[in-house]
């Protein structure tokens, strides 16, 4: 069994290597943070900043994977292209992907993510025509619970992961520690969606460079 390296404390790779916590109140981070239960692939960085959802009683962590539609869709659309780039989750045969609700703790409809073609610039899936509606380039996806209507994100934030966490060949087990209350700079962290930001009621969002 190999397990995850956190590496990179108060930086990350994501968007150049440079500082992505302002500051963290003394008292708002949960260190021993939690197991990922949704462990990303081999090569994968978790980059600092990344939205999470902790369980400190099962010592779970849950990520928030938040994906970037790289180029537009109408409703007869039957291919689906996602952005590629660093710190980006990537998408994965068999998970659930839907437009994020307006608020984190809403549903929507959700597809299951079938073959993945993957590319240097972006990853292509073959989707159900309108099965997620038109959508405009640079739109955000989030990753859900189930398939079909009415389903709930997989993840519902309550923190911000921390410190980078390397995902290596081999890796079974990793966890991360996350950041319940502080200063984020806002520009510095992976995406997130409208409904995310409002549900972290403890993390301010600086939007200064």
């Amino acid at each position: 069994m190999s397990t995850g390296n956190a590496y990179g404390r108060k930086t990350t790779e994501f968007g150049g290597g440079i500082p992505v916590w302002r500051s963290v109140d003394p008292n708002g981070k949960w260190q021993g943070g939690g197991v990922i239960a949704n462990l990303p692939a081999a090569g994968t960085v978790i980059a600092a900043g990344h939205p999470v959802e902790i369980d400190t009683a099962a010592h779970t962590a849950k990520l928030c994977n938040v994906f970037k539609v790289y180029e537009a869709i109408d409703a007869s659309a039957t291919a689906l292209k996602i952005t590629v780039l660093p710190g980006l989750p990537r998408l994965k045969a068999g998970n659930f992907i839907m437009v994020p609700p307006a608020a984190s703790t809403g549903t929507g409809t959700a597809i299951t993510v079938g073959t993945v073609t993957q590319g240097t610039a972006f990853d292509t899936i073959t989707i159900v025509a309108n099965s997620l509606g038109a959508l405009a380039v640079d739109s955000l996806l989030v990753e859900a619970a189930a398939t079909g209507g009415t389903k709930a994100q997989y993840a519902v934030p309550n923190a911000l992961v921390y410190e980078d966490v390397y995902i290596e060949t081999a890796t079974t087990v990793a966890t991360c520690a996350g950041v319940h209350t502080g200063t984020v700079y806002a520009e510095r962290t992976p995406l997130m969606s409208t409904g995310i930001k409002a549900g972290l009621t403890t993390i301010k969002f600086d939007n200064s460079h």
